[in-house]
């Protein structure tokens, strides 16, 4: 009647399982009526329903912390959109012999060592970017990311 399901309401297992002892208390107090015990029947039910209360209350908290944490997400790409996007940059081609790359862009040569060609402004990519790591989990995560694709950890 009152259990909190964590799947359809997206919970944490805790408050689940918090509301499942609730409800199973309430109908051990429930038996007690039966059973002609009333101040054991009283007690289990409010200690039932106050498990359930707890439930509600760990699950608005996860709520809260998990909608704290979206804001900023979903308004971020507002935030970008009135600015301009640079382009990604065109990868510069291997190493010529004589230690000059071509930019992706322009197709002007230029060293090795440059970071952005001199004709066009391209930034000269030679490498691929280096990946992050989680704090929490350790899985490594694309650059630009926001948040551990693995256990949701808000990447700095």
């Amino acid at each position: 009647m009152w259990v909190l399901s964590w799947k359809s309401y997206k919970l944490s297992k805790f408050a689940t399982f918090v509301s499942i002892i609730g409800a199973l208390v309430r109908y051990a107090g429930v038996m007690c009526l039966f059973a002609a015990a009333i101040p054991a029947a009283l007690i289990c039910i409010a200690i039932g329903i106050a498990l359930h209360f707890c439930a509600e209350a760990i699950a608005k908290k996860k709520a809260a912390k998990v909608s704290k944490n979206a804001q900023p997400q979903k308004a971020a790409p507002e935030q970008k959109q009135p600015a301009a996007k640079p382009t990604a940059p065109a990868p510069a081609q291997p190493a010529a012999a004589d230690g000059k790359v071509k930019c992706g862009k322009c197709g002007t040569f230029v060293a090795a060592t440059t970071k952005f060609c001199p004709e066009c402004g391209n930034p000269m990519v030679s490498e691929k970017p280096k990946q992050k790591k989680c704090l929490r989990c350790g899985k490594e995560v694309e650059p630009g990311t926001k948040f551990c694709p693995e256990c949701g950890y808000e990447i700095k």
